[in-house]
């Protein structure tokens, strides 16, 4: 919900290894709002040094995928796929990223916009003061929970999107 962001400071975890060798945990802690995405919602206690104890918001791809964990937090949920992947298991999340919002970022890119991008978007249409963004480096390093790699989203192409329309605001910093 745009309450959720609107005139806050805002941090936006990712989940790129390379956030390990950093020790953002502290300034990521200050930020009024935490966001986190995926299994970095549930799995980033094992390093707060690097990457805060803070969880505000939990944006994962969808409810289906991490029923087991949904009930563990009492942060707001986000499903960043649209309502139509996992409709039976909608009632686990408290928002669901738009068909609409989805259709118009896709336009931009030749392949599906990843969890990431979307929760990229979605906060900054909500008017945040500030976002920091963490632990994003468009696939040079591995994810730091799972080595594997995704050929589903064009990490280059959702590289430039962010410098040119979020990274060319003022308010809207990637820390690497």
């Amino acid at each position: 919900m745009k309450e959720w962001f609107e005139g806050k400071t805002v941090a936006i975890v990712g989940n790129a290894e390379s956030l390990i060798r950093q020790r953002y945990g502290q300034e990521i802690d200050q930020a009024e709002v935490v966001v986190r995405i995926n299994r970095g919602g549930y799995r980033f206690s094992d390093f707060p040094v690097q990457m805060g104890t803070k969880l505000d918001v939990w944006c994962m791809q969808n409810g289906r995928q991490n029923k087991p964990f949904v009930t563990r937090t009492k942060a707001h949920k986000m499903q960043m796929d649209t309502i139509d992947v996992s409709p039976h298991f909608i009632d686990l999340v408290d928002l669901v990223y738009t068909k609409e919002m989805c259709k118009e970022l896709s336009s931009n890119l030749s392949k599906k916009p990843s969890t990431g991008l979307r929760v990229l978007d979605y906060v900054y249409r909500s008017d945040p003061k500030e976002v920091k963004v963490y632990g994003f480096d468009w696939k040079e390093t591995f994810s730091w929970h799972e080595k594997r790699v995704c050929v589903a989203h064009s990490f280059k192409e959702e590289k430039d999107y962010c410098e040119k329309v979020f990274f060319a605001k003022s308010w809207f910093i990637v820390r690497k």
